[in-house]
This record gives structure tokens, sequence and C-alpha cells, in this order.
């Protein structure tokens, strides 16, 4: 659901660094190292959003219950213990 808005973004701004990259001439030096920078931080931040967040977040997520099978772990117990209380008083 996220990969396209994602690669998208990705791709436009990669293909607007690569002028800076492709560039040549007076201070082409300092556009090529500013067009690396931008075209390698795009494909980090692309690869950590795709595959690396999900990835962490399942992997959060496994460690803990979801607030509703707490709660129905709560109302079992509870349950549990109405009906201890309701054997003694017989």
């Amino acid at each position: 659901m996220r990969v396209r808005p994602i690669a998208m973004t990705v791709l436009s701004t990669a293909l607007g660094a690569l002028p800076l990259i492709l560039s040549s001439g007076a201070g082409a030096e300092a556009r090529l190292a500013i067009g690396w920078v931008i075209f390698g931080g795009l494909g980090l931040a692309a690869i950590f959003t795709l595959y690396l967040a999900p990835v962490l977040y399942l992997w959060c997520a496994s460690l803990s219950r979801s607030p509703s099978a707490s709660q129905l772990a709560l109302e079992d117990e509870l349950a549990q213990i109405d009906g201890a209380k309701s054997q003694e008083a017989f």
C-alpha cells in the first residue's frame, strides 16, 4: 500500500539529482558531491522506509499483546474471580 508513493517520491527526487551528478563546468565538483549525497541518502532512506521499518515494527509487535487481547484476559480473570466468589457463598 505504501510502496507506490514512496517509490514515486524517491524516483522523482533521485532523477532530480542526476543533473547535479552529471554536470560539468565551473563548480561541477561541488555539485557532484551534493548530487551523490542526495542520491545515496534517498537510497538509504528508501531501504529503511520500505524494508527495515516494517521488520522492526513486526519485531516490536511480537513482543507485546494487543489492547483487545489484554482486555479479554482481564475479563476472563474477573469472570473466574466472580465464579469463585459465587461458589464460596453456597
